[in-house]
């Protein structure tokens, strides 16, 4: 009996301190992610401003003054040089002031939720007996099967939970590195092209190529799942967790899926598209919307990270096959 209560009274600050370490990852995950939705507003939002000299300097001194450090505007000298902007991903819409009145050119297939915004500063720029609809143009508007590309934002945690448990499948499943990167290849390619059939055909949410979609996602994929495969083959179960900290914790929240990177607060938006989940978004957009335009930067992104993930996979699996050698040649000196 006393020993039963010994055992008893042992496991109580055990009990507390699983439950209280529980409770922390539970508080961390909450802040991750609600933090960036409760503190989501532009932050040097690139807007393009076609306007007269003076009516440029009104406008810009009454953003400023309504949004400090909201937007940054360029100018440009026509209307048709402000939508070859968008189109170029340059900005995400465009301020005119033109002899009949203010207009404003919105691109809901770069980030509804700026075609939102700008259509709520139509509001404000309205004259009596007008309203902010008829101010407003969708230059490159999304699909209207899904207007607010709620899908292409809902898909931003199975992309990044696929990857992890493609890396964690791969992992306990192959011994060998070559084996591992061969079903990392493989899954990425059938994964990349059955997810853009599912929001492109299923769900209309992209638009564009699905072949060109579909390697895009696949090079997503493929980074996110040769990132996971790396970690593990250097660290081992410390490496999943790292792998997942840095597609949970940072790369889901700030992916920019739902918004746009410069509606985060402070360097955020920017550390979201260096990661995987953030650099998928662009480069779907990109690809579905903007025949390609933008393309460059996160293609590099994803490229970085699967090499990355590639030459930890070699290092992990060199070193594995010495430490054998070593255990070889220390027995047969026995």
């Amino acid at each position: 009996m006393n020993e039963v209560r010994m055992n008893e009274r042992a496991a109580v600050p055990r009990l507390l301190g699983v439950s209280a370490l529980v409770a922390l990852i539970i508080s961390l995950l909450l802040v991750v992610f609600v933090w960036p939705a409760v503190h989501t507003a532009p932050n040097h939002l690139p807007l393009a401003l076609v306007a007269p000299s003076s009516a440029a300097q009104q406008l810009r001194q009454r953003l400023e003054t309504a949004r400090p450090g909201a937007f940054d505007l360029t100018d440009y000298g026509t209307e048709e040089q402000a939508r070859q902007a968008i189109q170029r991903r340059e900005v995400y819409g465009a301020l005119l002031v033109t002899p009949t009145g203010p207009h404003i050119l919105t691109a809901s297939a770069a980030s509804p939720a700026v075609a939102q915004l700008l259509t709520q500063i139509a509001g404000t720029l309205a004259t009596p007996g007008s309203t902010a609809a008829k101010l407003v143009e969708d230059v490159v508007p999304a699909t209207q099967d899904d207007p607010r590309q709620a899908g292409l934002g809902a898909a931003a945690l199975p992309l990044v939970l696929s990857g992890m448990l493609s890396g964690l499948l791969l992992t306990r499943t192959f011994s060998r590195g070559r084996e591992r990167v061969a079903g990392a290849l493989l899954i990425a390619v059938f994964s990349g092209l059955a997810v853009a059939g599912i929001l492109q055909g299923g769900f209309g949410t992209l638009g564009g190529s699905y072949w060109i979609n579909g390697l895009s996602l696949s090079l997503g994929i493929g980074a996110t799942v040769f990132l996971i495969l790396g970690l593990e083959a250097n660290l081992g179960a410390a490496g999943l967790g790292l792998g997942a900290a840095i597609l949970m914790l940072l790369g889901n929240p700030f992916s920019a899926l739902a918004s746009a990177p410069q509606m985060y607060p402070g360097v955020w938006g920017a550390v979201g598209q260096l990661l995987p989940p953030g650099a998928i978004g662009t480069l779907l957009r990109s690809t579905a919307f903007f025949n390609g335009s933008g393309w460059e930067a996160p293609v590099l992104v994803l490229s970085v990270w699967l090499l990355v993930g590639l030459a930890l996979v070699a290092s992990g699996s060199a070193r594995k096959r010495g430490d054998v050698r070593l255990d070889r040649a220390v027995s047969a000196g026995m």
